[in-house]
């Protein structure tokens, strides 16, 4: 009878504390890790500015195709910058207006808060270079949780305003002029 009691008062406990934490987590996921686009936007840029850079921008354009891609992969089970079909990730940006010089993804899934997608990033090279290249002007950021499964996209972008190709010649010519007139001005002086 002891043994029988204890076993029901054991269960009556577990089932307490588990309906606790699916109370606490459901009112109050952002305690309980929930992922948040404006703490990405913010720890993106936080680690912009402490390396010397520019903090990125949003764009609604990018804001549209990084959350079209999230949804598409969640919806259907899929992980991956192209898809099994050979959707490159790049269609997703194209089909957002989005006119580009440069463009670059990280994706994340299955995190408990937005620290860990952003510290998962910050150890892999790839996603780090992605956060911390100064060519970047802007991102926008895509983000779905559902059926206990999240997934964030964050596309990084430069406008084609001023290509990058068109500004690293610029300033490649600029540094071909220096570097000729020193050697005239030393020729000269010869």
């Amino acid at each position: 009878m002891k043994k029988i009691l204890t076993k029901k008062i054991l269960f009556l406990i577990l089932v307490i504390a588990s309906s606790q934490f699916f109370i606490f987590y459901n009112i109050c996921p952002a305690l309980a890790g929930e992922i948040s686009e404006s703490e990405i936007i913010s720890l993106i840029n936080e680690k912009r500015i402490k390396h010397d850079l520019s903090p990125l921008s949003m764009n609604i354009n990018l804001e549209i195709a990084a959350q079209n891609k999230s949804d598409y992969l969640i919806n259907n089970n899929y992980f991956g910058h192209n898809t099994p079909d050979g959707k490159q990730f790049s269609s997703w940006i194209k089909d957002s207006g989005y006119k580009y010089s440069l463009i670059g993804e990280n994706l994340a899934t299955n995190f408990s808060s937005s620290k860990n997608t952003f510290n998962a990033w910050m150890k892999s090279q790839g996603h780090k270079d992605n956060i911390l290249d100064p060519n970047f002007t802007e991102f926008g950021i895509g983000l779905n949780q559902k059926n206990n499964q999240s997934m964030v996209v964050v596309i990084f972008g430069r406008s084609d305003k001023l290509p990058l190709s068109l500004e690293l010649t610029i300033g490649t010519h600029i540094s071909e002029i220096i570097d000729l007139s020193k050697k005239i001005q030393n020729y000269s002086l010869a």
